[in-house]
């Protein structure tokens, strides 16, 4: 429920909790107890209404202290930032190309979906960027270990499950990014003012074409 929602039906709730509350005190049926039920439901409204709003008010700020999520990719003339805070310079750029990877893996035994035993591999099918630079050590260095290990783990396999050698440890995926990959891809063009090294070959049958879902 949308933030807004929440704070119209919080209010309504404590609005109609305050209008019984008011109808029991000025509309007394002269026994305590038959006015009993009234003054209770009336302040049990009452107090979810406001709890309520206090909620929907907590919940605001925290989404107004919340930092902005990281850009997938940013390109500027300088350079490209990536996830994990992965920061290249076009100067230290010495190639760079659209790969497709499309593998086949082995899944190990905690992998595996027990209500699918049979199902033992997994099979991606992606499209990269693989930048080559002068110093992808030094590049690499500056993340924070998590980010430094997920990028120095580029163990690929083809689509028959044979290990093929990346080129390079600095990539990223340009499947999922708000732009169509091939206007991504003009876009790294533009940048880096350098024309990719490759492209990924055309989908074959039964796999999907390059644009971003």
């Amino acid at each position: 429920m949308s933030l807004v929602r929440t704070v119209l039906l919080a209010a309504g709730v404590l609005l109609a909790g305050t209008l019984l509350l008011v109808w029991t005190i000025l509309e007394p049926r002269g026994n305590i107890l038959d006015d009993l039920p009234g003054y209770v439901a009336g302040a049990l409204l009452s107090l979810a209404g406001v709890a309520a709003l206090v909620g929907a008010v907590v919940q605001a700020v925290r989404r107004r202290r919340q930092p902005a999520p990281e850009p997938a990719l940013v390109l500027d003339d300088s350079g490209f930032s990536a996830w994990g805070g992965l920061r290249v310079r076009w100067a230290d750029v010495i190639s760079w190309e659209v790969y497709r990877h499309h593998g086949l893996y082995e899944l190990t035994a905690e992998e595996r979906d027990p209500d699918e035993p049979d199902d033992t591999h997994e099979e991606v099918d992606e499209l990269l960027v693989l930048v080559t630079v002068r110093h992808p050590d030094a590049i690499l260095r500056r993340l924070d270990p998590e980010a430094r290990e997920a990028y120095l783990d580029v163990e690929m396999n083809d689509e028959h499950g044979r290990r093929v050698e990346p080129r390079s440890p600095i990539r990223f995926g340009i499947d999922d990014l708000d732009a169509p990959a091939d206007e991504v891809i003009a876009e790294l063009e533009r940048f880096s003012r350098m024309p990719p090294t490759s492209r990924p070959a055309r989908p074959g049958p039964g796999q999907s074409d390059t644009g971003v879902r």
